[in-house]
Formats: structure tokens, C-alpha cells, sequence
């Protein structure tokens, strides 16, 4: 892993990419938090996003939601978009989007 992602300047997202659109756009497959921000608060962003885009969002092991968010990793679930959090570094954390093909 490159230490590159866990200099980057505490304002810096990954590709400028926010929580809204990682949520709008299902071809986006990851989302970079800034760093020190801990794996809770980037679910809260994407299930914040999720919300005012009108998107039903549900918290695992709850799945009835068309998008299930985890803070742990998760195997996809057939139908829905998974999404997740990873630590990269001991200050910056991701989400990744697992889509779950029928």
C-alpha cells in the first residue's frame, strides 16, 4: 500500500469524489474519507447522502434497504449495492460498493 493515501492533507478527498455522488452514481466503486475521520462518520455521511437522495438505505445485518451499509466487510448480497468501510492507513478509511448481481 502506497503511504501516499495516509499523507494526504486533512481537506483532500480521493478524486474530489463526496458522499452524494458516491451514492447517486452506482459506477463509483470506492469512496476515500478525509483523514482522521473514523469508519462511523463516513457510514453516517453515506446513510445522510443516501436520505436526501431518496435512496432506501439500511444499516447491517438489516438488509431490506436497496442499499446496505456495513463497517465491516460483507459478501454480496443478491440485489443490492453493499457497501462498506476498510481502514487504508492508521488515519484514513474508505468505503467500498459491492454490487450484488441476480
Amino acid at each position: 500500500m502506497s503511504t501516499e493515501l495516509c499523507s494526504m492533507e486533512p481537506e483532500r478527498h480521493a478524486s474530489q469524489t463526496s458522499a452524494f455522488d458516491f451514492v447517486a452514481d452506482r459506477s463509483i466503486r470506492s469512496l476515500y474519507g478525509p483523514r482522521r475521520m473514523g469508519r462511523e462518520a463516513l457510514i453516517q455521511d453515506i446513510v445522510s447522502a443516501a436520505e436526501e437522495l431518496s435512496v432506501i438505505v439500511s444499516v447491517y445485518p438489516d438488509i431490506s434497504g436497496e442499499m446496505v451499509v456495513s463497517r465491516e466487510e460483507i459478501p454480496p448480497i443478491p440485489g443490492k449495492d453493499v457497501v462498506y468501510t476498510v481502514d487504508l492507513c492508521h488515519q484514513t478509511v474508505a468505503a467500498v460498493r459491492v454490487h450484488g448481481y441476480e
